[in-house]
């Protein structure tokens, strides 16, 4: 499966994790176990809500689109297809791992996600719980930023959600909350870490679904 994603620059800190953007595009391949299936039926398919806590966003059409994104969100990860290519991811060394997993297999990762306790929200399991602050910052090439351990919001840069699609948007998202999830990346070529990877994951089958209205 080969498909197209912005390539962004992460600079991970203890307290910040900023995504930073570039304009040229990245051609990845994402690989996927041959019995992923089998493989992701042998575990429970938790039901995971997403919950807008708070959308500090400008009403119109961006608003509307990151609406749909966060309804996308909610369609794709609790699909078979989401669990299926998360338990079957292989890294570009041809383990079936991620990397930066916290010790997890990606079975446990799946599952550890789905159970959906934040850092900061210990008490909501089986939410996933949003608070998304927009900024505008013409000048700067982060797409977005979350605090990890010292805050629940994440913050969106308006210089580019401007010209996002529900897909891309619902990227972030996943990729963002799976930093408030207590998940890092070490570098801008850790594509095989959990909040790039699986963030790519979502993003493909979003579009997929946006697309065809299917998620095979």
């Amino acid at each position: 499966m080969r498909f197209v994603l912005f390539l962004s620059i992460i600079f991970v800190t203890n307290a910040l994790a900023e995504t930073i953007y570039t304009p040229e595009k990245l051609l990845l391949r994402q690989e996927f176990a041959k019995n992923s299936k089998q493989l992701a039926g042998k575990i429970q398919t938790p039901y995971i809500k997403v919950i807008q806590e708070k959308i500090n966003f400008n009403r119109g059409p961006v608003y509307n689109t990151l609406m749909d994104a966060m309804d996308l969100v909610e369609i794709v990860v609790n699909s078979e297809a989401f669990k299926e290519k998360v338990v079957g991811y292989i890294n570009s060394t041809g383990n079936r791992n991620y990397t930066r997993n916290e010790g997890l297999s990606n079975e446990q990762v799946y599952l550890k996600l789905m159970e959906g306790k934040e850092v900061l929200d210990q008490t909501t399991p089986g939410e996933m719980n949003l608070y998304i602050q927009q900024y505008n910052r013409w000048w700067s090439k982060v797409i977005g930023y979350t605090k990890i351990g010292t805050s629940k919001w994440m913050w969106v840069n308006w210089k580019f959600y401007k010209n996002f699609d529900a897909s891309e948007m619902a990227s972030n998202i996943v990729h963002e909350w799976i930093h408030l999830m207590g998940f890092y990346h070490d570098s801008a070529s850790d594509h095989d870490s959990v909040p790039y990877a699986i963030g790519y994951i979502t993003r493909t089958l979003a579009a997929q679904y946006l697309q065809t209205g299917r998620l095979d």
